[in-house]
């Protein structure tokens, strides 16, 4: 084996060390920051769950009660459609800026995951 050629081994090995001890440096740095999104989003996420709650209750004390009495019992599509639309809308205007930055991270569609939250809650409250 040529000079040339060990001193081309040896550069090749310490780019190579270099270069994975720099990922493993990210991947530490990024797994802290991940921690901490994780703390946020968890806090955003429990805290949108008992918002959407509060207000599905809220909304059918209120209103949905009142528009049941005006029409023997029953919603029809539109009513359910605005009640429905007005809850979303009220959920929305409670999270902060922060909140809805850090479920977008974190969640793909943040108003569709809204609808299905809503929908449970009116299950779940019925």
């Amino acid at each position: 084996m040529n000079i040339s050629t060990l001193i081309l081994i040896i550069a090749v090995t310490v780019t190579a060390f270099t270069a994975f001890t720099a990922y493993l440096s990210k991947k530490e740095i990024t797994i802290k920051d991940n921690e901490l999104l994780t703390e946020k989003a968890n806090f955003y996420l429990d805290l949108l769950l008992v918002t959407v709650d509060e207000v599905v209750k809220a909304t059918n004390q209120t209103i949905v009660e009142k528009l049941k009495k005006d029409n023997d019992g029953k919603l029809t599509k539109e009513e359910a459609e605005d009640v429905f639309n007005s809850v979303k809308v009220e959920v929305l205007e409670t999270l902060t800026k922060e909140g809805k930055e850090v479920l977008d991270k974190v969640v793909a569609d943040v108003p569709a995951l809204i609808n299905i939250l809503i929908e449970a809650a009116v299950r779940k409250n019925k």
